[in-house]
């Protein structure tokens, strides 16, 4: 399943990704500081796992925008000892999202440590343009 974000500025602005790599992104932007607001939207969940068109606020995208361009310096090249399903097989998410809060305690960035490389730079830049052009919807 994948998820798509629409800019409410811009629909021609937009970002795609699988469930799975939205959630990778997600631990990487915790990583580097973004404190999630919640979305707005559809109930009381406030929930950036759902994609029923839930609003993430003009604020939250441009700190989520500006956590994940603060890793850009700190990607490294693949490293295929780094592969997490070859390490940890089906539970390597766990082991990231371990790693991660592992990270936040400890103030450290590093995001070959939770399995992030140079190969999601394009990735990651297309949803840092979609976080500058304000609030989003997710899909």
């Amino acid at each position: 399943m994948s998820m798509d974000f629409v800019s409410v500025k811009d629909e021609k602005i937009s970002f795609n990704i699988s469930n799975r790599g939205w959630r990778r992104i997600f631990f990487l932007a915790l990583m580097y500081g973004w404190k999630p607001a919640g979305t707005v939207g559809y109930g009381d969940s406030q929930t950036y796992f759902l994609n029923d068109g839930q609003l993430v606020t003009r604020e939250d995208a441009l700190e989520l925008g500006r956590a994940i361009e603060m890793a850009f310096p700190d990607l490294k090249e693949a490293d295929p000892a780094n592969d997490p399903v070859s390490q940890f097989g089906s539970d390597w998410e766990l082991e990231m999202w371990e790693r991660t809060f592992e990270c936040i305690v400890e103030s450290r960035r590093d995001p070959a440590y939770i399995f992030f490389d140079s190969i999601w730079s394009q990735k990651l830049t297309e949803l840092v343009e979609l976080c500058q052009a304000g609030e989003f919807r997710i899909y």
